[in-house]
């Protein structure tokens, strides 16, 4: 990775970010189609230069959305870069989940939080799972974070219930 081209992801993430000015931003994501691509081409250096740039121009943890968390987990564990969220799909039924869950649910039992936070998004399968089905099986991970959607305040209070069982 040549200097230009580090300086054009910073000019990237600055251009992404002026839209957020004043808020209280506490991660900022790379895409999964962004980190997936990335890594299969296991390139450290963009992942450690987007993380550094995150936590240093904006004060905050880098995030980095992926449909194949134990080869990320272990890529950045390898090339010594910590301190990041990991948003995947993780769900009861393996769906969007890249080896498959077997693999997930090992990566999850042994990762350190301080290193590495977990946030589950795709929990309910895109609708292949029941709530209370999906939020029980989340509920015995090791996971710090969910993401999830909902179309009404009710739905919000209803799931956020389910997640705090």
């Amino acid at each position: 990775i040549n200097k230009d081209a580090i300086k054009l992801m910073q000019m990237l993430i600055d251009v992404e970010m002026k839209i957020f000015k004043g808020l209280n931003v506490r991660v900022i994501f790379l895409q999964n189609i962004i980190t997936d691509l990335i890594l299969g081409f296991g390139i450290r250096e963009i992942f450690y230069e987007y993380c550094t740039y995150i936590k240093s121009k904006y004060k905050v943890i880098p995030g980095l959305i992926t449909q194949n968390l134990p080869v990320l987990k272990s890529k950045l564990e390898e090339w010594g870069i910590e301190g990041v969220v990991i948003c995947a799909s993780i769900n009861k039924i393996g769906y969007l989940m890249s080896p498959g869950i077997d693999q997930y649910i090992s990566t999850l039992k042994s990762n350190d939080p301080k290193k590495y936070q977990i946030m589950a998004m795709s929990s309910l399968a895109s609708g292949a799972i029941s709530p209370k089905e999906a939020y029980e099986f989340i509920n015995q991970q090791n996971i710090q974070s969910i993401v999830f959607g909902a179309s009404s305040k009710d739905h919000i209070e209803q799931t956020v219930n389910l997640i705090n069982i």
